[in-house]
C-alpha cells in the first residue's frame, strides 16, 4: 500500500470516527431531556391524564381528580426540573458540598447552623398525625409522581457529569425547600420597599451613599 493511499484511508477512518463520536454525543446529551409529546404510562392514575403546553412550555394538566393532577405534577416537573430540585434539596440539607465540592461547603455550614431540616424533621414527627389528611394525601401523589420518572426515565444530563445519581425526596425536604425560598425572599421584601421609600423622600445620591451593597473583589 503507497504512502498516498494510506493517507486517504486514514482520513476516511478519522471522518467516520469523528462522525460516529458526533453522533454518540448528540444521543448521550439528549438523553433526559423533557418530552412535550406522545403518551406516558404512570402507574397509579385512576384514570387518563392530558397534559397540553403552551407556547412557553408551560404545561396545563387535566385531570380527573386531584390526586391524579399532583401525581401528574410531579412527573411533569421531574422531567423538568429534577436537577434544579435536588439541588434545592441538598441546599436545604445543607449537603451542595458532596457534589459540588468544597467552594459550596461555607453554605452548607450556615445552612446546617440554621437547622432548617432538623427543624421541619421535628415539625413533621410532632405534627404528621395533625395534619391535613388531604394535604398529606396530594404531597404524596406529588412525590409518587416525582420518583415515578426518576425511576423510569434517564437521567438530565447534570446527575451524570457530576457523577450520582438522586434518592428519592421526602416530605420534609419539600417543606424545607418551601422555608428556604422563604428565607430567600426574606431581604428582598424588607430592602426593596424600603429602598423605594428612601428615594421618594431623599436625594438618589444621598441613598446610593446610605446603601450598602456588597461587592465583588474578584
Amino acid at each position: 500500500m503507497n504512502l498516498k493511499k494510506l493517507y486517504r484511508n486514514l482520513s476516511i477512518f478519522v471522518l467516520v470516527f469523528a462522525a460516529f463520536l458526533l453522533g454518540l454525543y448528540s444521543w448521550w446529551s439528549h438523553l433526559g431531556e423533557p418530552r412535550y409529546s406522545g403518551n406516558v404510562k404512570l402507574d397509579k392514575l385512576s384514570a387518563s391524564v392530558t397534559v397540553d403546553y403552551n407556547e412557553y412550555g408551560v404545561p396545563h394538566i387535566k385531570a380527573a381528580s386531584e390526586e391524579d393532577a399532583f401525581r401528574t405534577l410531579g412527573y411533569v416537573m421531574a422531567q423538568d426540573r429534577l436537577f434544579q430540585m435536588d439541588l434545592l434539596r441538598r441546599i436545604v440539607n445543607g449537603q451542595l458540598s458532596e457534589v459540588l465540592g468544597k467552594t459550596t461547603l461555607p453554605f452548607d455550614i450556615l445552612l446546617r447552623k440554621l437547622r432548617l431540616r432538623k427543624h421541619m424533621d421535628e415539625l413533621w414527627e410532632a405534627n404528621r398525625h395533625k395534619q391535613d389528611p388531604k394535604m398529606v394525601k396530594m404531597m404524596e401523589a406529588f412525590l409518587d409522581g416525582v420518583h415515578s420518572y426518576m425511576e423510569t426515565q434517564p437521567l438530565p444530563l447534570e446527575f451524570t457529569v457530576l457523577g450520582y445519581k438522586p434518592r428519592p425526596f421526602t416530605p420534609q425536604e419539600c417543606m424545607g425547600i418551601s422555608g428556604y425560598l422563604a428565607l430567600s425572599f426574606a431581604e428582598a421584601l424588607i430592602a426593596d420597599p424600603l429602598y423605594t421609600d428612601l428615594r421618594d423622600e431623599l436625594p438618589k445620591e444621598l441613598v446610593d451613599l446610605m446603601w450598602v451593597r456588597e461587592k465583588n473583589d474578584h
